[in-house]
């Protein structure tokens, strides 16, 4: 018999979409789960269709807080509550793929490794599929090391954790809104290497204006800034000020983005944060290949984010600058999968 995975689902406030999330878990094609559903004191009636579904299939377990703690401590209640050793997150405003589970597991028995997420799509409020325009996921050992110094590297709401894992690296009260950035920073602190991401579009982010990393979006962006900071610092032996991360999360003013000398400031951090990385680890000819793509992608990212901030003239100045870049770091930015994606993400 295959073994019991838990799925945990922390809710709050998500009545017009949790039809729709619950459904798609119940009906994973791996059928040997348990539904862990823990309300955080929902204003809306969100508990009461939790216990709907609950009088119709016994692996949902419906739990609801005795006063609202919030995100991170629900979740970190969600793990106390599971049976199995194997967990599997989901929100419960997202949908997950019918295979999503079985691919997961099987990934988990392949491959043994504690934590396994995999590539996702976005969705709008009705379902309709959101155009990416973010960074590619890196998938080595050392490409998912480097992207953490700008980004949470590995997709938290789709992945499955051990529960070794999170009983040892409970998610911290400290960052909220980015509780699972600083989740991975901290396995990676502590010479966690057991990551795996499938490259799969399992899972669907639904993109909401009532979400809470969408309403909280200041403190999310502010934290993340810390903990990028704060990897690079620590893990890299640098002090930078990681302009490049105020750049990208856009928590500039309106004169500092047309101030373009931080522009140059911030690219020159990611040039040596790429740069001290290279240096201090050994890395296969895939991993160099994967992280100068993933560099060249940020780089052109920061180029046109302050691009789009700026007026005409500063714009013409930012794509000359984008052009003598080019030129004297051609092993960056002249590659066939800079082009992939630029015409998926931007064009």
């Amino acid at each position: 018999m295959k073994q019991l995975v838990s799925v945990i689902i922390p809710c709050y406030n998500v009545s017009s979409y949790i039809h729709e999330g619950l459904t798609s878990i119940i009906n994973q094609s791996y059928k040997n789960i348990e539904i862990i559903c823990f309300d955080d004191c929902s204003t809306d009636n969100t508990l009461e269709i939790i216990n709907t579904f609950k009088d119709k299939d016994s692996r949902i377990k419906s739990h609801k807080n005795v006063t609202n703690l919030g995100l991170i401590a629900t979740l970190n209640l969600l793990v106390i509550k599971c049976s199995s050793d194997i967990i599997i997150r989901m929100d419960p405003d997202d949908l997950s793929d019918k295979e999503r589970i079985q691919k997961l597991v099987d990934a988990y028995e392949e491959t043994k490794c504690l934590v396994i997420s995999s590539n996702y799509r976005l969705i709008n409020e009705y379902g309709e599929n959101i155009k990416y325009k973010g960074l590619d996921l890196l998938n080595s050992k050392y490409g998912i090391k480097f992207t953490a110094a700008f980004n949470s590297p590995i997709p938290h709401a789709p992945a499955l954790i051990h529960k070794s894992v999170l009983g040892k690296f409970k998610y911290g009260k400290s960052f909220k809104a980015a509780e699972d950035y600083d989740l991975w920073v901290r396995l990676l602190e502590d010479g966690f290497e057991d990551f795996h991401i499938l490259k799969e579009e399992l899972y669907s982010y639904r993109i909401i204006t009532t979400s809470e990393s969408h309403t909280l979006k200041r403190e999310q962006v502010n934290n993340h800034y810390l903990i990028a900071k704060r990897y690079v610092n620590k893990h890299l032996s640098l002090n930078l000020n990681m302009i490049n991360i105020k750049i990208s999360k856009k928590i500039l003013s309106k004169d500092e983005f047309t101030n373009l000398s931080l522009l140059d400031i911030g690219v020159l951090e990611v040039l040596d944060i790429k740069k001290t990385f290279f240096n201090k680890f050994k890395l296969s000819k895939y991993e160099m290949k994967e992280i100068n793509t993933y560099t060249s992608e940020y780089i052109l990212f920061l180029f046109l984010t302050v691009s789009r901030n700026n007026n005409f003239i500063n714009k013409i100045i930012i794509l000359k600058k984008i052009l003598i870049f080019s030129l004297l770091n051609h092993e960056l930015f002249f590659n066939k999968n800079l082009y992939r994606w630029v015409s998926k993400r931007i064009l």
